[in-house]
């Protein structure tokens, strides 16, 4: 996964990279954020993922798949 996101990440310049993980840090811990900033990160990752080779995108929906099932089974 961390080599995925890395590449979904590297075209966004790293002052960007930086804010907008902060957000997605707020986003984690359950505090709001701006509509434009929501957006921007959305677009972020969408850009990032539809630049990825189909495999690496297929392994993505993959893990990601997996990963929201196993969320879903904990109490």
């Amino acid at each position: 996964m961390r080599a995925i996101y890395q590449q979904i990440w590297a075209p966004v310049p790293e002052e960007e990279r930086v804010r907008l993980a902060g957000l997605l840090n707020e986003v984690k811990a359950g505090r709001p954020v701006a509509p434009a900033d929501a957006q921007a990160l959305r677009d972020a990752v969408r850009t990032g993922v539809h630049a990825l080779p189909e495999a690496e995108r297929a392994r993505l929906q993959e893990l990601s798949g997996r990963a929201v099932r196993k969320s879903l089974l904990l109490p």
